[in-house]
């Protein structure tokens, strides 16, 4: 039996619920999966230590049960899910008055701001993520990161943001944090592209609750599981 360990950020429910959804076609597979999650936040708190050659990831979580998390199978396949999420940053209100650079033209009304500054704050909330995920890689682990949806497309009405601001945002920070892992030697298992239309996630790929602006729905979830077990095992789960 092959074993997948999925943990990380809130965007590993959905996957969750997507392995469930495909739990006969992954048992035929020899194919079994763990899941651990705790929110964004608490992963960029955590104490790193060294079991043997293994690591110990730990944290104080303020409005759920403790971070503690062991990686120690090293002949496993670990999936990370955080340093590719956004939407902490392109939900900040300032974008209803700043933008990208790039798009500027479009948004006359909006104060332009350079990459370095979008990618400055993409640092600050992926910085401890990509430490880890450092650690791991230099332990000899085999670790990937599941890329999370776009932004919703309904995302920017929820938060008053300009969509146009919103896709510019997220592809800023994308491009700087995967240049990061690429930099590290970590592979980025990627969305399908037909999971998203002009940099946005439509319905059918998202969260059904009319306030969730960035995490999938378990059909998203289901597709992503396919796409992690095959570019980790090439396996093609019908």
């Amino acid at each position: 039996m092959r074993m997948l360990h999925v943990f990380g950020d809130s965007h590993v429910s959905p996957l969750h619920r997507g392995k469930q959804a495909l739990n006969e076609a992954m048992a035929r597979a020899g194919i079994d999966a763990d899941f651990y999650v705790r929110q964004a936040p608490n992963w960029r708190n955590v104490r790193i230590n060294q079991i043997g050659k293994g690591l110990r990831l730990r944290a104080v979580c303020t409005w759920e049960q403790p971070l503690n998390y062991t990686i120690n199978q090293p002949d496993d396949i670990y999936v990370f899910s955080g340093p590719l999420h956004t939407a902490g940053l392109w939900r900040e209100l300032a974008w209803r008055e700043f933008c990208p650079w790039r798009v500027s033209e479009k948004f006359p009304a909006h104060h332009p701001v350079s990459d370095a500054v979008i990618e400055h704050m993409a640092e600050q909330h992926a910085g401890k993520t990509l430490e880890i995920l450092k650690e791991v890689k230099d332990r000899g682990y085999m670790i990937l990161v599941a890329e999370p949806p776009k932004p919703l497309k309904k995302g920017p009405a929820v938060d008053a943001i300009e969509p146009g601001v919103v896709v510019a945002v997220d592809q800023v920070y994308r491009r700087y944090i995967g240049g990061r892992l690429n930099a590290m030697g970590i592979p980025i298992i990627p969305i399908p592209d037909f999971t998203h239309e002009d940099g946005l996630t439509p319905d059918l790929y998202s969260d059904a609750r009319p306030d969730d602006t960035h995490h999938g729905s378990t059909i998203f979830g289901t597709v992503m599981m396919k796409q992690i077990v095959q570019l980790t095992m090439g396996i093609t789960l019908d």
